[in-house]
């Protein structure tokens, strides 16, 4: 039977679980499409392969058995699994603000103002990695936020043995370190003396390590796609520390991290929070400083390593390496709310803080919402199926790749046995010669075979090449809406272009 404390908790677990959900669900991505990794993590759990560094093994696996569901659609039933792991880390992360504040109503005001703020909603519709890794965290808090009130050791080594299992997820979980180890240290110092608080930390670390065993199972597979295979210690550790992306990692002059990352990263801290929620945060902030040491350690440092990491690294999506920090922006929010309630407002009148939501759910709407992002996929999904046996989809498109792969592979909307690849990581000598029949391409650990047709997806450096022979050319733009893909034979520039014609 349910204790009397488990039935008090299921009607708030249930209400801050369900009303994120139910947005989520509502702005779900409802195929392939929105980013190339979060189609690439639409049929990696499906094939079991091996994405780009830190290898995500964890997720892959929970991908895996979300795809053993007959899904009409598989990539529907991934970006489900999103929304359910985030609205999952919401529920946590409520009962980690309560048990932090004693106030009902303030923890869940500030609950649902990081569940309907733009970067955690938007990661929490596609198919990606940082819903799960929201989910640790929350877990790592309530956890640590638990030790820290009743001082049983069982709740340290919760802390300890999900923070250990957070790495088979992503390596962000790096960044916790400095202030997990201050939190401890400032909440019994005692513990980090005794020989079996360390013998524990080997044994979960060891844990985690052995999630990587799956990187070294699969690199061994016949698995079509194997991103970077994984077959010493030496490779693990490059794959591990990610050196394929280090020249990204520092990626700014100091002007420009100073000046523009800077100015970028409060702007998008701004419309996260908007100008109240950022003043609360601040407030927390303090109050943590002056009142809650322990708490300050544990989530200061961990932002301030985030954010430097986020601020320098130079990729297109930037911004979700900054998630982590709005995550704990929101445990500064909660303070903040509590210490002006306590200060300004009479009990009943703390309901004004949810005068928030509604504001955040009706700006960020239109902007995250992803329900009617259905061109690409319908669009991609009819170049691969009206290619025929035996051929090669020769794109320079990231993202058109990956949507391809998805269609191939996870959606399976083309039998095995008829032959169809698709190459993008390609230098134009490596396609030149595998037009002129010299040498298959390599394309993430799979030979593609000579003697296939060529059809070529949005290739504009194709026009670079001289002296060749190209044949057919596929086009999909759809700015206006789908149309039939379009067949060219496309010649070189000396012998002019042929007339077009619709499959």
């Amino acid at each position: 039977m349910m204790t009397t404390n488990a039935r008090r908790n299921l009607i708030p677990a249930a209400l801050h679980f369900l009303l994120p959900l139910m947005v989520y669900w509502l702005t779900l991505l409802p195929g392939t499409g929105y980013r190339g990794d979060t189609a690439k993590f639409q049929y990696l759990g499906k094939i079991l392969g091996i994405p780009h560094s830190t290898g995500y093994p964890q997720y892959l696996l929970l991908n895996h058995l979300m795809g053993l569901l007959p899904w009409k659609e598989p990539a529907y039933g991934q970006n489900l699994l999103s929304a359910l792991l985030g609205a999952g880390a919401i529920t946590l992360l409520f009962f980690v603000f309560r048990r932090v504040t004693g106030d009902t109503l303030v923890a869940s005001a500030a609950v649902l103002l990081l569940a309907f703020s733009r970067l955690y909603w938007g990661q929490s519709i596609v198919a990606e990695v940082y819903a799960l890794q929201m989910l640790f965290f929350a877990g790592i808090m309530y956890c640590a936020v638990r030790w820290q009130q009743e001082r049983e050791s069982r709740w340290l080594a919760a802390t300890v043995f999900l923070y250990a299992l957070s790495f088979g997820n992503h390596a962000s979980s790096i960044f916790w370190l400095p202030g997990l180890f201050l939190f401890i240290a400032a909440v019994d110092r005692s513990a980090l003396r005794r020989p079996g608080f360390w013998g524990m930390c080997i044994g979960f670390v060891t844990l985690s390590l052995s999630q990587y065993a799956y990187l070294f199972i699969r690199s061994r597979s016949n698995c079509p796609y194997i991103e970077v295979g994984i077959r010493t210690a030496g490779d693990f550790i490059r794959f591990a520390l990610a050196t394929k992306f280090h020249g990204r990692m520092v990626g700014f002059s100091w002007h420009d991290l100073w000046y523009e990352q800077t100015h970028w990263f409060v702007s998008l801290f701004y419309f996260q929070f908007f100008s109240v929620g950022c003043f609360l945060a601040a407030v927390g902030l303090w109050e943590c400083f002056c009142k809650n040491r322990p708490l300050f350690y544990l989530t200061f440092p961990a932002f301030l390593f985030n954010a430097i990491f986020a601020l320098g690294y130079r990729v297109d999506d930037a911004a979700v390496f900054a998630l982590p920090c709005f995550f704990l922006a929101a445990f500064w929010i909660v303070v903040g709310m509590q210490e002006v309630a306590e200060r300004f407002l009479r009990r009943h009148w703390r309901i004004l803080f949810f005068l928030l939501i509604p504001v955040l759910i009706v700006s960020n709407w239109s902007l995250v919402d992803q329900s009617e992002n259905i061109l690409a996929h319908l669009a991609t999904e009819r170049i691969v199926r009206f290619v025929p046996p035996n051929s090669v989809l020769v794109t320079e498109v990231y993202q058109a790749a990956h949507y391809f792969r998805y269609h191939l592979w996870a959606k399976g909307i083309r039998k095995p046995d008829e032959n169809i690849f698709v190459a993008q990581e390609w230098r134009p000598e490596q396609l030149a010669a595998y037009l002129a029949g010299q040498s298959p391409l390599v394309e993430c650990g799979m030979e593609i075979p000579l003697g296939l047709h060529p059809f070529f997806a949005e290739c504009p450096l194709l026009f670079k090449m001289k002296g060749e022979k190209f044949e057919p050319v596929l086009f999909f733009d759809y700015p206006n809406g789908l149309q039939e893909p379009v067949l060219f034979e496309r010649v070189t520039e000396s012998q002019g272009v042929n007339t077009s014609r619709s499959f």
